[in-house]
């Protein structure tokens, strides 16, 4: 039973496991973190509220061609559905699972040096090449027959 469609995003908890059954079907999947959490605005420090943990079954076959990617601490974002799944254990009690069945699964890339919170640090330092602040810089320099409307300094046919 399907029960919503999701995106969610956290970190790997397991490398993912393959398991091949004996008709010969494959079932590929890994664990999910998602750190819960809010910021209280009068302290202004993060209330951790502990990590929701999801099992991911890759489905689409994009999805399942980037699982080899996926290791654990990889950070990734997942689209698909919240589904429940009833199987009987070794002991043959009943239990329930919730699973996400991947439509999409994205790598997010760890942060490198110079950035903060997930955003690239980038200084802008304007070349000796580059036009005046103001100026479009997709236009032709003028006087060159590429400006738009003229051809350079020569003078206009006659009719």
């Amino acid at each position: 039973m399907s029960l919503a469609n999701l995106i969610i995003d956290g970190n790997v908890g397991n490398e993912p496991e393959t398991r091949t059954f004996q008709n010969g079907g494959e079932l590929t999947s890994f664990r999910l973190g998602h750190g819960q959490g809010y910021m209280d605005k009068q302290s202004n420090q993060w209330v951790d509220q502990g990590t929701m943990w999801l099992s991911v079954v890759p489905q689409s076959n994009a999805a399942k061609k980037l699982t080899p990617y996926i290791h654990k601490g990889s950070r990734v974002v997942v689209s698909g559905r919240l589904q429940e799944r009833a199987y009987k254990d070794q002991n043959g009690t009943d239990r329930t699972v919730l699973e996400v069945r991947a439509d999409s699964i994205s790598l997010i890339p760890r942060q490198q040096q110079g950035q903060q919170d997930g955003y690239v640090q980038q200084s802008y330092q304007p070349s000796a090449q580059q036009q005046p602040h103001g100026a479009d810089p997709w236009a032709a320099p003028t006087g060159t027959p590429d400006s738009f409307g003229g051809f350079g300094e020569a003078p206009e046919p006659e009719f």
